[in-house]
Protein backbone atom coordinates (compact mmCIF):
# COMPACT_ATOMS: atom_id res chain seq x y z
CA UNK A 1 0.00 0.00 0.00
CA UNK A 2 1.06 3.53 -0.76
CA UNK A 3 1.38 6.06 1.97
CA UNK A 4 -0.63 8.92 2.37
CA UNK A 5 -4.09 9.52 3.20
CA UNK A 6 -6.74 8.30 -0.14
CA UNK A 7 -10.34 6.35 0.00
CA UNK A 8 -10.79 2.56 -1.47
CA UNK A 9 -13.10 1.10 -3.09
CA UNK A 10 -11.94 -2.48 -3.69
CA UNK A 11 -12.09 -4.61 -6.85
CA UNK A 12 -10.61 -8.00 -7.98
CA UNK A 13 -10.74 -11.72 -7.71
CA UNK A 14 -11.25 -13.77 -4.85
CA UNK A 15 -9.69 -17.45 -4.63
CA UNK A 16 -8.86 -20.08 -2.11
CA UNK A 17 -6.82 -23.57 -2.54
CA UNK A 18 -7.35 -26.10 0.08
CA UNK A 19 -4.20 -26.97 1.89
CA UNK A 20 -2.78 -30.08 2.45
CA UNK A 21 -0.89 -31.82 6.02
CA UNK A 22 1.92 -29.60 5.72
CA UNK A 23 0.13 -26.23 5.15
CA UNK A 24 0.99 -25.79 1.71
CA UNK A 25 -2.06 -24.90 -1.16
CA UNK A 26 -2.92 -27.75 -3.06
CA UNK A 27 -3.95 -25.41 -6.17
CA UNK A 28 -6.30 -22.19 -6.29
CA UNK A 29 -9.81 -22.26 -7.60
CA UNK A 30 -10.71 -20.24 -10.32
CA UNK A 31 -11.83 -16.33 -9.18
CA UNK A 32 -15.42 -16.50 -9.20
CA UNK A 33 -17.54 -13.40 -9.05
CA UNK A 34 -17.13 -12.11 -4.91
CA UNK A 35 -19.44 -9.57 -2.94
CA UNK A 36 -17.83 -9.92 0.25
CA UNK A 37 -14.03 -10.59 1.84
CA UNK A 38 -14.54 -9.02 5.87
CA UNK A 39 -11.28 -9.30 7.91
CA UNK A 40 -11.64 -9.05 11.67
CA UNK A 41 -8.93 -8.77 14.28
CA UNK A 42 -10.47 -8.84 17.82
CA UNK A 43 -8.85 -7.83 21.25
CA UNK A 44 -9.38 -8.08 24.78
CA UNK A 45 -8.43 -5.18 26.90
CA UNK A 46 -6.96 -6.35 30.58
CA UNK A 47 -6.30 -3.32 33.08
CA UNK A 48 -5.97 -3.08 36.87
CA UNK A 49 -8.35 -0.31 38.64
CA UNK A 50 -7.10 1.26 42.11
CA UNK A 51 -8.44 0.20 45.13
CA UNK A 52 -6.41 2.66 47.00
CA UNK A 53 -7.69 6.10 48.77
CA UNK A 54 -6.37 8.70 46.64
CA UNK A 55 -6.89 6.84 43.42
CA UNK A 56 -9.60 4.46 43.79
CA UNK A 57 -11.36 3.69 40.21
CA UNK A 58 -8.74 5.22 38.19
CA UNK A 59 -6.77 2.57 35.82
CA UNK A 60 -3.12 2.15 37.06
CA UNK A 61 -2.45 -0.23 34.15
CA UNK A 62 -3.61 -1.28 30.90
CA UNK A 63 -3.07 -3.91 28.03
CA UNK A 64 -4.73 -5.27 24.77
CA UNK A 65 -4.62 -8.46 23.73
CA UNK A 66 -5.34 -9.98 20.57
CA UNK A 67 -7.67 -12.98 21.06
CA UNK A 68 -8.92 -13.82 17.17
CA UNK A 69 -8.48 -12.81 13.69
CA UNK A 70 -11.75 -14.16 11.10
CA UNK A 71 -12.45 -14.06 7.79
CA UNK A 72 -15.80 -14.06 5.87
CA UNK A 73 -16.85 -14.20 2.35
CA UNK A 74 -19.95 -14.07 0.51
CA UNK A 75 -19.59 -15.53 -3.19
CA UNK A 76 -22.39 -15.07 -5.72
CA UNK A 77 -20.50 -16.54 -8.68
CA UNK A 78 -19.83 -20.74 -7.86
CA UNK A 79 -17.50 -23.16 -8.92
CA UNK A 80 -16.92 -26.90 -8.02
CA UNK A 81 -14.78 -25.92 -5.32
CA UNK A 82 -16.60 -23.54 -4.14
CA UNK A 83 -19.92 -25.92 -3.85
CA UNK A 84 -17.15 -28.89 -2.09
CA UNK A 85 -15.94 -26.09 0.50
CA UNK A 86 -19.57 -25.06 1.30
CA UNK A 87 -20.64 -29.03 1.54
CA UNK A 88 -17.66 -29.90 3.39
CA UNK A 89 -17.13 -32.59 1.39
CA UNK A 90 -14.77 -33.58 -1.29
CA UNK A 91 -14.70 -32.99 -5.42
CA UNK A 92 -14.48 -36.26 -7.41
CA UNK A 93 -14.34 -36.35 -11.11
CA UNK A 94 -16.41 -38.39 -12.73
CA UNK A 95 -16.71 -39.90 -16.40
CA UNK A 96 -19.09 -42.52 -18.01
CA UNK A 97 -19.29 -43.71 -21.72
CA UNK A 98 -22.30 -43.92 -23.20
CA UNK A 99 -23.44 -47.79 -23.18
CA UNK A 100 -26.73 -49.48 -21.95
CA UNK A 101 -27.78 -51.69 -19.48
CA UNK A 102 -29.63 -55.27 -20.17
CA UNK A 103 -31.95 -56.76 -17.33
CA UNK A 104 -31.84 -54.36 -14.29
CA UNK A 105 -34.50 -56.16 -12.10
CA UNK A 106 -36.32 -53.35 -10.73
CA UNK A 107 -39.43 -54.22 -8.25
CA UNK A 108 -42.39 -52.31 -8.87
CA UNK A 109 -44.26 -49.59 -6.72
CA UNK A 110 -47.53 -48.64 -8.74
CA UNK A 111 -47.76 -44.84 -9.49
CA UNK A 112 -44.52 -44.24 -8.10
CA UNK A 113 -41.37 -43.62 -9.39
CA UNK A 114 -37.79 -45.91 -8.69
CA UNK A 115 -34.74 -44.77 -10.12
CA UNK A 116 -32.71 -46.69 -12.33
CA UNK A 117 -28.59 -47.54 -11.48
CA UNK A 118 -27.40 -45.05 -15.13
CA UNK A 119 -24.11 -44.92 -14.57
CA UNK A 120 -24.26 -41.78 -17.44
CA UNK A 121 -26.50 -38.98 -18.08
CA UNK A 122 -30.33 -39.92 -18.63
CA UNK A 123 -31.89 -42.95 -19.85
CA UNK A 124 -33.56 -43.69 -23.44
CA UNK A 125 -34.65 -47.02 -25.49
CA UNK A 126 -36.06 -47.91 -22.27
CA UNK A 127 -37.74 -51.96 -22.86
CA UNK A 128 -39.86 -53.45 -19.50
CA UNK A 129 -40.34 -57.00 -18.72
CA UNK A 130 -41.81 -59.02 -16.54
CA UNK A 131 -38.98 -60.89 -14.01
CA UNK A 132 -39.23 -63.92 -16.64
CA UNK A 133 -39.04 -61.45 -19.92
CA UNK A 134 -41.87 -63.09 -21.63
CA UNK A 135 -43.94 -60.03 -21.21
CA UNK A 136 -42.53 -56.99 -22.68
CA UNK A 137 -45.25 -53.95 -21.17
CA UNK A 138 -46.12 -51.06 -23.24
CA UNK A 139 -44.84 -47.21 -22.32
CA UNK A 140 -47.62 -45.19 -21.48
CA UNK A 141 -49.89 -47.63 -21.24
CA UNK A 142 -48.25 -50.28 -18.23
CA UNK A 143 -45.39 -47.60 -17.15
CA UNK A 144 -44.17 -43.82 -18.01
CA UNK A 145 -40.20 -42.86 -18.30
CA UNK A 146 -38.91 -39.68 -16.58
CA UNK A 147 -36.04 -39.66 -19.16
CA UNK A 148 -33.34 -36.72 -17.80
CA UNK A 149 -34.19 -38.20 -13.87
CA UNK A 150 -33.76 -41.67 -15.77
CA UNK A 151 -37.00 -42.68 -13.64
CA UNK A 152 -39.37 -45.36 -14.03
CA UNK A 153 -43.08 -45.15 -12.66
CA UNK A 154 -45.43 -48.41 -13.33
CA UNK A 155 -49.11 -47.61 -13.75
CA UNK A 156 -51.81 -48.68 -11.30
CA UNK A 157 -54.04 -48.31 -14.71
CA UNK A 158 -51.74 -51.13 -16.49
CA UNK A 159 -50.64 -54.82 -16.29
CA UNK A 160 -47.77 -54.59 -13.68
CA UNK A 161 -48.70 -55.59 -10.11
CA UNK A 162 -47.29 -54.57 -6.55
CA UNK A 163 -44.47 -55.88 -5.98
CA UNK A 164 -43.90 -57.68 -9.35
CA UNK A 165 -40.42 -57.60 -10.22
CA UNK A 166 -39.60 -55.56 -13.65
CA UNK A 167 -36.32 -56.43 -15.88
CA UNK A 168 -35.48 -53.30 -17.14
CA UNK A 169 -33.20 -52.56 -20.86
CA UNK A 170 -31.96 -49.13 -21.34
CA UNK A 171 -29.19 -47.36 -23.09
CA UNK A 172 -27.47 -43.94 -20.92
CA UNK A 173 -25.60 -41.05 -22.23
CA UNK A 174 -22.08 -40.19 -21.56
CA UNK A 175 -21.39 -38.22 -18.98
CA UNK A 176 -18.22 -35.95 -17.81
CA UNK A 177 -17.93 -33.34 -14.74
CA UNK A 178 -17.49 -33.41 -10.93
CA UNK A 179 -19.67 -34.60 -8.16
CA UNK A 180 -19.10 -33.75 -4.49
CA UNK A 181 -19.13 -36.27 -1.61
CA UNK A 182 -20.71 -33.72 0.86
CA UNK A 183 -20.37 -33.69 4.75
CA UNK A 184 -16.93 -35.61 4.50
CA UNK A 185 -14.23 -33.15 5.39
CA UNK A 186 -15.21 -31.78 9.43
CA UNK A 187 -12.08 -29.73 8.75
CA UNK A 188 -11.82 -27.23 5.81
CA UNK A 189 -7.92 -25.65 5.80
CA UNK A 190 -7.45 -23.26 2.82
CA UNK A 191 -5.23 -20.25 1.85
CA UNK A 192 -6.78 -17.39 0.19
CA UNK A 193 -5.35 -14.56 -2.13
CA UNK A 194 -7.33 -11.86 -3.14
CA UNK A 195 -5.53 -9.81 -6.37
CA UNK A 196 -7.48 -6.46 -6.45
CA UNK A 197 -7.23 -3.14 -6.79
CA UNK A 198 -8.42 0.72 -5.49
CA UNK A 199 -11.07 1.62 -8.22
CA UNK A 200 -10.46 5.26 -6.89
CA UNK A 201 -6.72 5.26 -7.38
CA UNK A 202 -5.78 1.90 -9.76
CA UNK A 203 -3.28 1.08 -7.57
CA UNK A 204 -2.85 -2.85 -7.21
CA UNK A 205 -4.53 -4.22 -3.55
CA UNK A 206 -3.77 -7.65 -2.36
CA UNK A 207 -4.68 -10.03 0.63
CA UNK A 208 -3.09 -13.21 1.42
CA UNK A 209 -4.43 -15.58 3.79
CA UNK A 210 -2.19 -18.24 4.58
CA UNK A 211 -3.98 -20.51 6.50
CA UNK A 212 -7.98 -20.18 7.12
CA UNK A 213 -9.98 -22.79 8.82
CA UNK A 214 -13.43 -22.25 7.23
CA UNK A 215 -16.81 -23.26 7.50
CA UNK A 216 -20.19 -22.63 6.01
CA UNK A 217 -22.34 -20.09 7.14
CA UNK A 218 -25.55 -19.86 5.42
CA UNK A 219 -27.43 -22.96 3.30
CA UNK A 220 -27.51 -23.74 -0.12
CA UNK A 221 -31.43 -23.20 -1.19
CA UNK A 222 -31.16 -24.76 -4.62
CA UNK A 223 -34.77 -23.66 -5.36
CA UNK A 224 -33.71 -19.89 -4.58
CA UNK A 225 -35.82 -17.18 -6.64
CA UNK A 226 -32.34 -15.16 -5.80
CA UNK A 227 -28.85 -15.75 -7.44
CA UNK A 228 -27.40 -18.04 -4.88
CA UNK A 229 -24.89 -16.93 -2.53
CA UNK A 230 -22.39 -18.81 -0.95
CA UNK A 231 -20.91 -17.64 2.58
CA UNK A 232 -18.39 -18.76 4.39
CA UNK A 233 -16.76 -17.71 8.25
CA UNK A 234 -13.81 -18.69 9.58
CA UNK A 235 -10.73 -18.41 11.50
CA UNK A 236 -6.95 -17.70 10.74
CA UNK A 237 -4.59 -19.53 11.78
CA UNK A 238 -0.77 -18.42 12.02
CA UNK A 239 1.18 -21.39 10.39
CA UNK A 240 4.37 -23.13 11.09
CA UNK A 241 6.89 -20.72 9.95
CA UNK A 242 5.26 -17.70 9.81
CA UNK A 243 4.88 -14.91 12.38
CA UNK A 244 1.48 -13.93 11.55
CA UNK A 245 -2.02 -15.20 9.68
CA UNK A 246 -2.63 -12.66 6.82
CA UNK A 247 -0.65 -9.57 4.98
CA UNK A 248 -2.55 -6.90 3.07
CA UNK A 249 -0.23 -4.78 0.66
Amino acid sequence: MKPGTTYFLGSGNLQMARLDANDQPLGYSDPANATRLELNVETETKEVKSRMRDTFGQTLASATLITDATVAMTFNGVTPDLFANIFLGDLVDITASAGSVTDEAITAHLDKWSAVASPGSGINSVVVTDSTGATTYTENTDYVVDADAGMIKPLSSGSIGEGDSMLVDYAYGALSGDKITGATQPLVNVAIIFSGKNVYTGDAARVEVFKASIRPSSAVDFLSEDTQELQFEGKLITPSGRSWPFEVR
